[in-house]
């Protein structure tokens, strides 16, 4: 993937997508955070930045938790 300039936040969106198992990708272009479904709760690796947040709770909503 090329170097892509971000000037708003919503410009670093990626769609959120299942890497193996029950580890899924919910990060934006600038920082990549991972969702982790133990069954008994989410885990989340590298919460980003707070201008993405609302990106990275779109993202764990689209994926239905």
């Amino acid at each position: 993937m090329s170097r892509k300039e971000i000037n708003f936040p919503w410009d670093g969106a990626i769609s959120p997508f299942k890497i193996a198992g029950n580890v899924y990708f919910v990060g934006t272009f600038q920082a990549s955070s991972h969702l982790i479904d133990t069954g008994d709760g989410l885990i989340l690796i590298d919460t980003g930045y707070e201008n993405t947040l609302y990106l990275l709770i779109d993202s764990i909503y689209a994926l239905g938790f």
